[in-house]
């Protein structure tokens, strides 16, 4: 068995842990590039999102290295991730791949259901094994997020440009490297040093910006032409609402709790409709409450919750009074569009927070 994942931001380096510990082999399908995108915009669905295709053209570029087993998550309700695995699957047999597709489906009760899900497709290991693996990945999930939220909530303060892309790009890396807890956590701890040694310029008017929407465009910086690094230039501190850590606690291990949100949210949606929808018009609120200057939506085109929740953005931006800007990606989204946008979005802000301190004067 070869197996293979799409990527999704740093998200690889756990999940091919949780397999090589497994004594599984892993084939890591390319970086994302253009030909990435082509492979899944021609031989995917046209009104698919961008996720289903750059997935798609993910595990195509892995099948050419050799892969013969691809592993995807499930899901349900109304966001259409839950239909990709069977997409992806009828997509691969009618181009002639021979290829076996295991689907991870998200559980309904907690961990233990997760845990047997996985079990189910190595059965010759030991659960002492199989829980091993998991933690191993888990905790390289977690000590990327932790420094991927550290990075850029400080990019907009450092003296050298680049420094903390750089470190971003050591510590993934190093973390992928790492082939114990102990290593684990000794590489972590080496890298919030590095961090905290970077120069940084605190003194710098910076604003603070919150990063909501869809999950996969929101982690995956290929798919959204770099936006933190691009916001970070321009003196943004940025909070990201979600990581895959916070996607597995709450959709897998069932040990956090959306009660919050939901409190948040009543006033402007009476039920969930789907995907991320609910934690970008409660997030929103939230961050609008702490101050901060405004937030950015980013979500692929024909994505139903985002665009549900983009109408709804209107009614909360203007009551809670934070500016918000929608963001929306597909095969076709250029850097310089992209870019020009993020530029006026900043410059408005600068302007509003201004206004707003000489009123106060």
């Amino acid at each position: 068995m070869k197996v293979t994942f799409p990527h999704m931001g740093s998200f690889y380096v756990g999940i091919k842990a949780l397999f090589e510990a497994l004594d599984v082999e892993v084939v890591v399908p390319p970086p994302i590039t253009k030909r990435t995108m082509t492979l899944g915009s021609i031989n995917g669905p046209e009104s698919a999102c961008l996720p289903l295709k750059i997935n798609l053209g993910n595990f195509i570029e892995a099948i050419e290295k050799g892969a013969d087993t691809v592993v995807m998550a499930g899901g349900h309700g109304p966001c259409r991730f839950g239909y990709f695995a069977q997409v992806h699957r009828e997509i691969l047999t009618d181009l002639g791949y021979n290829v076996n597709v295991l689907v991870i489906e998200q559980p309904k009760t907690g961990r233990k259901d997760f845990f047997k899900s996985i079990k189910s497709y190595f059965p010759d290991k030991s659960w002492l094994q199989l829980l091993k693996a998991i933690h191993f990945g888990w905790k390289k999930v977690n000590a990327l997020d932790s420094i991927e939220g550290r990075i850029l909530k400080n990019r907009a303060y450092e003296i050298i440009s680049g420094s903390h892309s750089a470190l971003w790009k050591k510590a993934i890396v190093k973390v992928d490297a790492a082939t114990t807890n102990a290593e684990i956590e000794t590489v972590y701890n080496q890298l919030v040093v590095e961090l905290d040694a970077i120069p940084k310029d605190y003194n710098r008017d910076v604003l603070q910006m919150a990063v909501i929407g869809e999950i996969y465009l929101m982690l995956e910086p290929t798919a959204n032409l770099n936006v933190d690094e691009k916001l970070g230039n321009l003196g943004v501190s940025l909070i990201r609402t979600e990581y895959v850590s916070d996607y597995i606690r709450e959709k897998v291990f069932k040990t956090q709790s959306n009660k919050q949100l939901f409190k948040l949210a009543k006033p402007y949606m009476r039920n969930e409709f789907g995907g991320h929808g609910l934690h970008t018009i409660a997030n929103t609120i939230k961050y609008g409450r702490k101050g901060f200057d405004g937030v950015v939506q980013i979500m692929p085109f024909t994505c139903v919750p985002e665009i549900v929740s983009m109408a709804v953005l209107d009614h909360v931006t203007e009551k809670e009074n934070i500016p918000a800007l929608s963001l929306i990606f597909d095969e076709h989204s250029g850097e310089a569009g992209v870019d020009t946008r993020l530029e006026a979005f900043v410059d408005l802000v600068r302007r509003k927070k201004k206004q707003k301190k000489e009123v106060l004067v």
